[in-house]
C-alpha cells in the first residue's frame, strides 16, 4: 500500500494466488477480512486485498484496524474491477498455480467456503 509498485499477476504464477476485490464501507467484506489474514499467513499463498475505488487515507486506516499483511492494491479508477468483471463487493477469485482461475466467489466469504477453495488450490 505504502510503496507505490506495480504488480502484474504473471510475477505470481507458479504460486496460487487469491484476488479479493474489497471496499472500506462494504459490510461483508469487513466480515469475511479477518479470514483472508489468517490465509494470507500461508508462505505458500499470495492473498491480494484489491480496494476499489477509494482514498488512500480509508484504506490505510482499514489495514491497520485488521493488520492486513497481505498486499493491498489500490484500484482508485476501477480498471481491474473492470478487467475481471466484478459483479459486486466483496467478490474473490482464486488461482491456480498455472495462472488459471479455479473458481470465484461472489459475496462474503464464509470460513469454509474459504477452506474448500484453498483445498482446491494446493
Amino acid at each position: 500500500l505504502d510503496d507505490g509498485r506495480f504488480l502484474r499477476l504473471s510475477d505470481l504464477q507458479g504460486q496460487p494466488v487469491v484476488i479479493n476485490f474489497w471496499a472500506t464501507w462494504c459490510g461483508p467484506c469487513r466480515m469475511e477480512m479477518p479470514e483472508l489474514v489468517k490465509a494470507a499467513a500461508d508462505e505458500d499463498l499470495v492473498v491480494l486485498a484489491v480496494d476499489v475505488q477509494e482514498a488512500r487515507g480509508p484504506v490505510e486506516q482499514f489495514a491497520a484496524e485488521f493488520q492486513m499483511t497481505m498486499p493491498v492494491v489500490l484500484d482508485g479508477e476501477g480498471k481491474l474491477r473492470n478487467l475481471y468483471r466484478v459483479p459486486g463487493l466483496p467478490t474473490t477469485y482464486f488461482v491456480g498455480a498455472d495462472g488459471t482461475i479455479s473458481s470465484v466467489v461472489v459475496g462474503p466469504l464464509t470460513p469454509q467456503v474459504l477452506a474448500d477453495r484453498l483445498a482446491e488450490l494446493q
